[in-house]
């Protein structure tokens, strides 16, 4: 337990460390306490390299998929996102297998040569149980969220647009503008 003297002597040190007060103070700190991203607000990660990686997934997307109107631009942007996370999780799976390869270098090139990932996981568990409480563990779940996520939207775009398809050639709603007439 804290004595009176350290408890006082804490409040004096937090009275000093307020974090960041500045604009450029703020952005880099902004992201300190991410994992992974995989629930972030943003979907675009701030690198320029993915933001650029991430057009490309949209241009084609947006290329393949041809929406017509708001609700299909929408959706449309609904399966981009659910393409992109999904890209992610693999890429982190991946990325922190091999992590976990290089924290056991030694050990795993004697003990897991050629074998599979799947076994690659479970040898880095069995290394060290913290493992298994990793954001790893919940990865498959995310993994399962944005698939669903992903099949719903590209299943609702191509309904809608079969419907489209099939109905006699109406142009597209018009956007809503923001001010409401009776």
């Amino acid at each position: 337990m804290a004595t009176e003297r350290q408890i006082a002597a804490n409040r004096r040190n937090a009275q000093k460390s307020t974090g960041p007060r500045t604009p450029e103070g703020k952005a880099r700190v902004r992201l300190n306490a991410l994992k992974h991203g995989l629930s972030a607000r943003y979907d675009v990660p701030p690198s320029a390299g993915e933001q650029e990686e991430f057009r490309s997934l949209r241009r084609g997307f947006l290329a393949e998929l041809q929406p017509t109107g708001p609700l299909e631009r929408l959706l449309a942007e609904q399966v981009i996102l659910a393409a992109w996370r999904l890209g992610r999780i693999l890429q982190l799976e991946a990325g922190y297998l091999d992590f976990r390869a290089r924290q056991f270098s030694r050990d795993f090139r004697r003990d897991c040569r050629d074998r599979p990932a799947s076994q690659l996981l479970a040898y880095a568990i069995s290394r060290d149980p913290q493992v298994s409480s990793d954001a790893l563990v919940r990865l498959p779940g995310y993994e399962s969220r944005a698939q669903r996520s992903f099949y719903r939207a590209l299943d609702e775009l191509r309904s809608l647009q079969a419907q489209r398809k099939a109905s006699p050639t109406q142009p597209p709603p018009p956007v809503f503008s923001g001010t409401c007439t009776p």
